[in-house]
């Protein structure tokens, strides 16, 4: 999900929300700053409903765009698929590995998959994963490295992720995981065309 959608997914209504919350969110909607004084801050709450309504309305038209009848909902399943376009693209060689994308890849190991002692997913181990691959190790001073270190060190690997998600919604940004697949595309092309001119 957008950052955008998750925020209304993550802390529901507007209305219900604590004043401080609410203030952040609309900060990072760029509606008003941090510290907004009475009628900044009514202009920036009213905004914040408002872009709530915008979303819900969105919503409502997804469902009856997706609910009308079968044939059209099947189709429109197809349009929310580069997800899985995207893993198969990977399998195909159509992409290539990248190294935010192969360390996703282990988490979703990691959490889905049961392995004996030796093979499970630690911080060693993935660290000796990319270094094999030719990746650098995980950095503790980069956030999304950051985010991995801690997730991999955790007994609660979920709340981890929720806090991170959470940080990032607040400063306004997608999670590092909605940025993953963007980034990833395969270089045959680019060293078949660099082969051909030389």
């Amino acid at each position: 999900m957008d950052w955008i959608e998750l925020v209304f997914e993550i802390y529901g209504p507007v209305r219900e929300w604590p004043d401080n919350l609410k203030i952040r969110i609309a900060h990072a909607f760029g509606y008003c700053s941090l510290n907004p004084d009475g009628k900044n801050r009514e202009e920036a709450l009213k905004k914040l409903e408002e872009r709530e309504q915008e979303e819900l309305k969105k919503e409502e038209e997804l469902n009856r765009e997706y609910g009308r009848d079968e044939k059209k909902a099947a189709k429109l399943y197809q349009r929310g698929r580069s997800g899985e376009d995207f893993f198969r693209e990977f399998i195909t060689g159509k992409r290539d590995i990248n190294r935010e994308t192969l360390i996703a890849f282990l988490l979703f190991i990691k959490m889905k998959i049961s392995l004996d002692d030796d093979s499970k997913i630690t911080l060693m181990r993935m660290n000796r994963i990319l270094t094999n691959c030719g990746f650098a190790q995980l950095r503790p001073g980069i956030g999304f490295d950051r985010f991995v270190i801690d997730f991999l060190r955790s007994q609660e690997p979920f709340s981890v992720m929720e806090e991170y998600v959470d940080r990032q919604v607040g400063k306004g940004e997608n999670f590092y995981l909605y940025k993953v697949y963007r980034d990833a595309y395969c270089h045959q092309d680019e060293l078949a065309e660099y082969l051909r001119v030389k």
